[in-house]
């Protein structure tokens, strides 16, 4: 029941755009896909593998290059050729503040989040994939998902969006703090 929620935001396109392979987001015509069958363990989490198997699983549907790292610059996030190597210093970061204890579950899974945003390695569906990774760290440190402004649709323009943003940005400047209050909000 927990990973059905977790993996919620899982993504198909519907029967009216089954072809849709644009650059857009995808949100009016999302439906649930499978729920993964077991939870899943940190070690597994996190490997770049599992990412980008879940980036898969969230954008196969939509985009052909779901899974795979941008080839191009954008202008927030690491440069291109530099993604996997920042993806791999991420990942042994993350597995030496778990072996550590660093960091408590919370902010441990919203640090991740973070960092794995500020890297921004999809083309598309970065924030989203952030989260539901974040989602399922608290989930294998034992606690429950994060509520992400109280489940309001983070894309939208508006107040929400607008705390997320600006937790985002003291986050950017080394104040974790108001952005795990915003997860847990």
């Amino acid at each position: 029941m927990l990973i059905q929620a977790l993996t919620s935001c899982l993504v198909r396109p519907s029967p009216r755009r089954p072809e849709r392979r644009g650059t857009g987001q995808h949100r009016q015509s999302a439906r649930v896909a499978p729920a993964t069958p077991a939870p899943v363990s940190i070690e597994k989490i996190l490997t770049e593998a599992f990412l980008k198997d879940l980036h898969r699983r969230m954008c196969g549907a939509v985009w052909k290059w779901a899974g795979q790292y941008r080839r191009s610059d954008k202008n927030i996030g690491s440069p291109c050729y530099q993604v996997p190597m920042d993806m791999r210093m991420l990942l042994g970061d993350a597995v030496t503040w778990r072996t550590a204890k660093v960091y408590g579950p919370d902010e441990f899974a919203v640090r991740f989040a973070h960092r794995l945003v500020a890297i921004h390695p999809w083309p598309n569906v970065n924030g989203r994939h952030s989260r539901l990774t974040a989602d399922l760290l608290a989930a294998a440190l034992g606690g429950a998902p994060f509520t992400w402004g109280g489940g309001a649709d983070l894309a939208l323009k508006g107040g929400t969006r607008d705390h997320y943003i600006t937790a985002l940005r003291r986050a950017d400047a080394g104040s974790m703090g108001e952005l795990i209050a915003f997860a847990r909000s």
